[in-house]
């Protein structure tokens, strides 16, 4: 209850709030879950307290995943550096969504000098265990992207080099696969 106070209090100091909720997170005190969750769910929120809260709410590993989700498939365009959709990534796969539902948020980073929460779940290449019934959905995805490859694209580039790859080492599995689904 100390903390609290500090942190749902949006005239406190930015930095006294991200510090309470860095505490509150690494204390594991789970009671303040649902408060992280409105913070982070709250698009008048400042984006540095919403990503703290991001933080606390994966390291508590949150149930609220409903409201998480609704989140990330709103429009985010206030997240001018992809860091809110990383971390509602980085908290929902690969328990939480689809293939098919990670596939469809997927797009270029908004800013591809930022190494931040959305680059670095790309960089964790999402679909390493791809399963050969997912396979046709990501395939079709790659289809449906017709991207032509310049540095910016980089991150998207590498999963979608991943998922032809899949494809190539599953060829011999071509009776499992529906190739008409791909098509």
């Amino acid at each position: 209850d100390q903390l609290r106070p500090h942190i749902l209090d949006a005239s406190k100091n930015i930095w006294v709030r991200r510090e309470a909720i860095s505490i509150a997170a690494y204390c594991n005190i789970e009671e303040l879950a649902q408060d992280f969750l409105e913070i982070f769910i709250d698009k008048t929120e400042d984006l540095l307290i919403r990503n703290e809260a991001g933080y606390a709410l994966n390291k508590l590993n949150t149930t609220n995943i409903s409201e998480i989700k609704t989140l990330l498939f709103s429009d985010l365009t206030e997240d001018v550096a992809d860091e809110i959709k990383g971390i509602c990534l980085t908290i929902l796969w690969p328990k939480h969504l689809t293939v098919a539902e990670l596939l469809n948020v997927l797009t270029t980073p908004k800013k591809h000098n930022l190494l931040g929460n959305y680059r670095g779940f790309l960089y964790t290449n999402p679909l390493k265990e791809l399963s050969l019934r997912d396979l046709p959905i990501a395939l079709k995805w790659v289809i449906s992207k017709n991207l032509k490859r310049n540095y910016e694209q980089d991150d998207i580039n590498d999963i979608i080099d991943f998922i032809m790859y899949s494809g190539w080492q599953n060829l011999e599995h071509d009776d499992d696969i529906d190739r008409k689904s791909v098509v």
